[in-house]
């Protein structure tokens, strides 16, 4: 049984006392705990804890003025958050309480002084290993602060998490982060932040993109020539789109006579708005379509008989009809549930992403004009990021 109290018994034990503690933010981050250990204490690794009806929240700013984070208890099932759980000396625990509490109000604590309501203090929990020593803020001095994704803060719980964890607990913490940021920071600000960290790490290569997007549109799908495939086609897919590992060029070679093939049905298409139009009465049309072009088969250069696959057939798509089909890849579709990644799937993908217009619409236009760039194209580097900074995979 879970149990909490709090830390005066533990005030009078000797300087040798060896006390289990239990971290859940920066000092997941290795780096941090090695500041810990200049103290000249030591720490050992003891194991992990998971924690059943406790969240992240940003409840203070620290001296740098940074949004810190707090665990707290919300008695629901569906809250999970694991914590690492280091045997440490009088001298670690020292050091991290100072580092945790600030040396003057550790101070003031260790002597029995008052200490303000919303400093963190020390709180004994019951755990698998005996009981622990975790620094949390009391629910009465808890308030909520602002912080967003690029935050130095953030970036280090997150380095501790990715380094700390492995698996389902990685992915678990992560995305208990990710929701604590988007409490903090707002839904709208949220996206915005994901959509700028997508400008800043890849805006350049997008210059192909842009170029592809618009020498495409000037191009009649039946005219499609050689050129085309080697000027547009080739640079899009295989590397802007990184998919020369699926495709190659015999794949590309597949790709674009299916092109050729279904342009009757693409070519009047080519200008439709995703937002503009009724898209239940275009449901058998895009299913039809998508797994069409998905189960196109080739012959790679091993002779191995391969198919063209979802997220290939996304890109596709979004070339031809830039400002209607909106690309997925195996994590944006593990992030919407879309396992079956067949024409189904993406319909319903495509109603989502109508939906998510609808509730960021204000906010995705600004970033349209912003960056120069389509809706569609703002949407797809929020769903890139999002799925990115939720599925870090394991070294």
């Amino acid at each position: 049984m879970e149990i909490q109290k709090n830390f005066a018994e533990y005030k009078e034990n000797g300087e040798d006392k060896i006390r289990l503690v239990e971290v859940f933010g920066s000092l997941l981050d290795p780096k941090q705990r090695s500041k810990v250990l200049k103290s000249g204490g030591k720490m050992e690794k003891v194991g992990d804890v998971k924690r059943t009806g406790w969240k992240l929240s940003f409840d203070k700013y620290n001296i740098k003025g940074e949004a810190v984070l707090n665990l707290i208890k919300t008695r629901s099932k569906k809250d999970v958050y694991y914590t690492k759980v280091y045997k440490t000396d009088a001298k670690a625990f020292n050091a991290i309480m100072e580092r945790e509490m600030g040396p003057i109000t550790a101070d003031k604590w260790r002597r029995g002084r008052k200490v303000n309501i919303n400093s963190y203090k020390p709180t004994v929990m019951s755990s698998e290993f005996g009981e622990t020593v975790i620094f949390l803020i009391s629910e009465e001095g808890r308030q909520t602060v602002s912080t967003n994704i690029k935050s130095t803060y953030v970036n280090t719980v997150k380095d501790g998490i990715i380094q700390s964890f492995r698996g389902r607990k990685k992915k678990t913490n992560l995305r208990v982060l990710f929701q604590a940021i988007s409490r903090s920071a707002g839904a709208e600000q949220m996206f915005v932040d994901l959509v700028e960290d997508a400008e800043e790490k890849y805006g350049i290569i997008d210059c192909i993109y842009n170029l592809c997007i618009k020498e495409f549109s000037e191009i009649e799908l039946n005219q499609m020539n050689e050129k085309n495939k080697i000027r547009i086609i080739n640079p899009f897919l295989l590397t802007w789109g990184n998919m020369t590992r699926v495709l190659g060029y015999r794949g590309i070679k597949a790709v674009c006579k299916k092109i050729v093939t279904l342009n009757s049905r693409l070519e009047p298409f080519r200008k439709n708005n995703l937002f503009l139009m009724q898209l239940e009465n275009l449901k058998d049309f895009i299913v039809k379509l998508f797994d069409e072009i998905r189960q196109t088969e080739f012959n790679n250069k091993k002779g191995e008989i391969k198919s063209i696959g979802p997220t290939s057939t996304s890109k596709i798509l979004h070339l031809i009809c830039p400002d209607f089909f909106i690309m997925w890849d195996s994590k944006i579709r593990a992030e919407y549930k879309k396992n079956n990644a067949n024409g189904e799937n993406y319909f319903e993908f495509l109603m989502e992403m109508k939906s998510l217009w609808e509730s960021h619409k204000t906010t995705i236009k600004d970033l349209e004009h912003k960056f120069g760039k389509k809706h569609t194209r703002i949407i797809d580097q929020y769903n890139y990021m999002k799925a990115e900074w939720l599925n870090e995979e394991d070294e």
